[in-house]
């Protein structure tokens, strides 16, 4: 049986927490915990959107991508093409 390709909101909720965990391995973020106290949040609260993505909130979002030192914009956009300096 052929895979299904996934909804567009699912696909970018994905992107979302690839970006994030991409990121975050810039700030030595490696663990639930090391990203949940980056983001000021507790690790079962980070844990619960890191494992359904589509569950962030918009202002949570917004304080990710500060603590991440990006744009909003910079989360939503496929950087999996990208080809990383080393």
């Amino acid at each position: 049986m052929p895979k299904l390709k996934p909804s567009p909101i699912k696909a970018a909720a994905e992107i979302v927490q690839q970006n994030i965990k991409a990121r975050g391995a810039y700030f030595n973020c490696r663990t639930e915990r090391d990203f949940a106290a980056k983001f000021g949040m507790s690790q079962s609260t980070y844990h619960d959107k890191s494992t359904e993505p589509r569950k962030w909130k918009l202002e949570e979002l917004v304080m990710v991508a500060m603590a991440l030192k990006v744009p909003l914009s910079w989360l939503m956009i496929d950087h999996s093409g990208e080809i990383k300096e080393v």
